[in-house]
């Protein structure tokens, strides 16, 4: 507005001018004047500075431009750019340079301490594909760095020369499209969360000299399926395959001794794993909420240590601690280390119906299998001393097993309610029965207590109203007033030693009123 009154004005000037000139050329000069040349005059004085002019009125505003288009997405195409703007809109810009193409131009290069190169994605987010260079201006690539390609949501594909030797801490995190990934055997270092998020990749295979995955690295691969960890592995650090929800096999080497929490957290698709009997320290929940696992082999049952310090915090006190509740789609466990079974370590775990021992186990502790229900089975190691309190009360239908020839302890309720019992032989090892050791065992038949056990104390087998054979050995010395309480079809006693050594026993008075003394009887099995 200001610029148009500027030129109005001038123009008025000018036409101004123009008049007062052509009125003095069409007048004829005075009479009075003589006409010559004159000389110049003085210069006048400068007049004053006018006033400002007023201030113009504001012009109209202008129109209103278009909004701006931002970029959704960019992708190549049967080697076209197509771009998908964020209105929706999709445009082929043609075809991309070749070079372009080889999935390598646009990546960053960073100098590391050592003389080579570390790399990033610069500006390859639009590619499908990448391949990493082994060399960049002549000099060996050796790195991924951090967060080099997280959240890349257009790769893959990627191929990772045999120069990098360390793939650092999210480098691949949320690439949710990369399907493939060749690992060369030159890789030793796989960082915190390298490939966390990577749901669609399907399979990686580790290289074998490989010595470290860190946390988490490979967290929420949804489609993996299977995993060999590599024998240069020592630690499964946490969360390391936790919520792989597609992996149903995982082989671990011998070389790894530590297992982290969370390690297999939330493994959904896992349906029998095998911890070596190299790992000494199991972490918290590693097993938790993996819902169709059934079948677990474990070095040793964990059991609460000595001192917790912050170095073992994390580890699992108990069997249920790695699973974070109680399992109910567990039903196998072997244990192949270990010298006891801890206290109440399968206790209420009510759909197990097979345990395996170790030939190592000396001890099984008190409540250790009580109440598991869907036990049918158990083959006692050799070498099995103490059997303890109420250690399988409750197992309602395990059979009865084979006494191991070393025991020496059966403690109070020991086998209680095992209704599945129908012959028992107690070994000559064993120095001590407990009270109620076998009460309540409704189908037994057939007792045998072995040369060398010198007592039978009250109530051990009372409440077994099937029991009808009974073999006491010579060497017995001691007999519970009330040790057949409640075996409504017992009648008859058989003593493998003479009358004299009977009449010798501490016993009750009324024993030969009550039952039928059959001496010098000892027990022969069938196979004899």
């Amino acid at each position: 507005m200001k610029k148009r009154f500027s030129i109005l004005v001038l123009a008025a000037i000018l036409l101004t001018m123009a008049s007062v000139f052509t009125a003095c050329k069409d007048d004829p000069p005075p009479t009075d004047v003589v006409q010559g040349t004159a000389e110049k005059g003085d210069k006048g004085d400068k007049g004053d500075k006018g006033d400002r002019g007023d201030r113009g009125e504001p012009g109209e505003p202008g129109a209103t431009g278009a909004d701006g288009l931002g970029i959704d997405n960019i992708k190549i195409v049967d080697g076209n750019l197509i771009v998908t703007y964020t209105d929706g809109t999709i445009a082929d810009l043609g075809p991309v340079p070749k070079p372009a193409l080889d999935g390598s131009a646009g990546l960053d290069y960073y100098p590391l301490p050592d003389n080579t190169y570390g790399v990033s994605m610069g500006r390859t987010g639009y590619l499908t594909e990448v391949r990493i260079p082994a060399t960049y201006e002549g000099v060996p690539v050796t790195r991924i760095l951090d967060s080099a390609f997280q959240g890349n949501t257009n790769l893959q594909s990627i191929v990772i020369p045999k120069g990098i030797t360390t793939i650092d801490k999210n480098a691949f995190a949320g690439c949710d499209k990369l399907t493939e990934i060749s690992l060369p055997d030159g890789i030793t270092s796989i960082g915190e969360g390298a490939f966390s998020g990577c749901s669609s990749l399907t399979d990686i295979t580790l290289p074998q000299g490989l010595t470290h995955l860190g946390a988490e690295a490979f967290k929420d691969c949804r489609a993996l399926s299977q995993i060999t960890v590599s024998t240069g592995i020592t630690t499964i650090e946490y969360g390391l395959f936790s919520g792989c929800s597609g992996l149903a096999s995982v082989t671990i080497p011998l070389t790894v001794t530590d297992i982290h929490m969370d390690a297999f957290r939330a493994c959904r698709s896992l349906q029998s794993i095998e911890i070596p009997v190299s790992v000494t320290s199991m972490g918290k929940n590693i097993f938790a909420e993996c819902d169709t696992l059934s079948s677990v082999t474990i070095p040793y049952v964990p059991s609460v240590p000595s001192r917790i310090t912050e170095e073992n915090e994390w580890v699992a006190t108990s069997f249920t601690q790695l699973f974070s509740a109680k399992s109910e789609a567990l039903t196998s466990v072997v244990i192949t280390g270990g010298d006891t079974i801890p206290e109440a370590a399968f206790k209420d775990y009510g759909n197990l119906t097979e345990i395996t021992l170790p030939s190592t186990i000396t001890t099984i502790h008190k409540f250790a299998f009580q109440n598991c229900a869907g036990l049918t089975s158990m083959v006692f190691p050799e070498y099995l001393s103490v059997i303890d309190d109420e250690a399988f009360g409750g197992c309602v239908n395990l059979t009865a097993p084979t006494l191991p020839p070393y025991l020496t302890a059966i403690g109070r309720k020991a086998f209680a309610n095992c209704a599945g019992f129908t012959e028992i032989i107690i070994p000559g090892a064993v120095t001590r029965i407990s009270e109620l050791a076998f009460e309540n065992c409704g189908n037994l038949t057939t007792l045998v207590v072995s040369e060398g056990i010198t007592a039978v104390d009250n109530n051990t087998f009372a409440k077994c109203p099937a029991l009808t054979l009974v073999y006491l050995p010579a060497s017995l010395v001691r007999l519970g007033s009330t040790a057949f309480n409640g075996c409504s079809a017992l009648t008859t006693l058989n003593f493998a030693g003479t009358k004299t050594q009977w009449d010798l026993a501490e016993k009750p008075d009324d024993i030969g009123f009550r039952y039928d003394i059959r001496f010098e009887h000892p027990y022969s099995s069938p196979q004899e």
